[in-house]
């Protein structure tokens, strides 16, 4: 109902979307461990090991290599999965719990930049 009240400008949008992407769905300290070099490096390594898997390319290798190509991609799928599943619980838990974090500071009576974040 507020929408058809509100006349929605593209600066309300563009302020909603900028809010909206500064907000983390994952805890300081999972975001932290993410985002470490050797958690990249796994993650570059594991794609690798995923698309070979997908594709069905991993079979040119020898057995033992196989194997392994198939645990990192396996390991990789747990993370990806993990991950996703603590950013929907986190992200659900802040908007629940915490609607402060999405509330336009600057632009106290403009409600629809917040809404749009929402």
């Amino acid at each position: 109902m507020l929408f058809f009240k509100n006349k929605i400008s593209k600066q309300d949008i563009v302020l909603g979307f900028k809010k909206a992407y500064s907000v983390s769905f994952l805890p300081a300290k999972i975001e932290v461990l993410y985002s470490s070099l050797s958690i990249r490096i796994f993650r570059v390594i594991g794609g690798i090991c995923l698309v070979l898997v997908l594709t069905g390319k991993h079979t040119i290798f020898y057995k033992e290599l196989q194997f392994l190509i198939l645990i990192i991609a396996l390991m990789l799928c747990f993370l990806i999965v993990s991950i996703s599943l603590i950013k929907l619980v986190y992200g659900l838990y802040t908007i629940i719990k915490k609607p402060e974090v999405y509330e336009v500071s600057n632009e106290p009576i403009n409600t629809s930049a917040t809404h749009i974040r929402k």
